[in-house]
């Protein structure tokens, strides 16, 4: 998924770069992390800068409880992805359903929110039409896992100052579903 997403980026434009994140020792084995996909499109010093952070991983197939708190539409979910648990199509298979909606494991948290972005760059780059503002993109693999590796990457970057890859950001965008509650009358 990391290198689609460069792969994409770049054909819009987007320098980009990949940042290894290290490796994780999970159960006596050592795992390599995905990387971080890093993009940047816009010099311009009269507009503001805004950072895009997003995930391209889907949380791990289990039975962990979450709680979402704190809402008055709290609930507490078992993540997991079998057929008896809801789905109406297989979760591992994407599926176009019949009005166009795109259903799959992970398909909404967070690839289509990071998707409309691409789509944003895609539409301003076939038009002709110049970005509002400049851009920059950290998009990971880890989020769901607690971005292991990426808080001692941006901590990094960070220390470089001027030469760091997010230096002059003025505001961070995160992109991601939102969910909300369901209407209970």
């Amino acid at each position: 998924m990391a290198k689609f997403m460069e792969d994409q980026l770049q054909a819009l434009g987007v320098q980009t770069r990949s940042e290894d994140l290290g490796t994780e020792t999970l159960e006596g084995h050592e795992i390599k992390l995905p990387p971080a996909i890093l993009g940047k499109i816009g010099e311009d010093p009269n507009k503001k800068t805004i950072l895009l952070y997003g995930h391209f991983d889907v949380q791990p197939v289990s039975t962990m409880v979450v709680e979402r708190i704190p809402c008055e539409w709290s609930r507490t979910f078992r993540i997991q992805a079998l057929k008896s648990d809801g789905w109406n199509t297989d979760p591992f298979t994407l599926t176009i359903a019949d009005n166009g909606q795109l259903i799959g494991r992970g398909s909404s948290d967070d690839k289509g929110p990071i998707l409309g972005w691409l789509n944003v760059l895609e539409a301003h780059k076939d038009l002709g039409i110049e970005l509002p503002v400049n851009l920059r993109f950290v998009f990971e693999g880890m989020e769901e896992s607690g971005s292991v590796g990426l808080d001692e990457f941006i901590a990094a970057e960070h220390a470089r100052g001027k030469d760091g890859w997010f230096h002059g950001v003025d505001a961070v965008c995160i992109v991601g579903l939102i969910l909300f509650p369901t209407p209970t009358h």
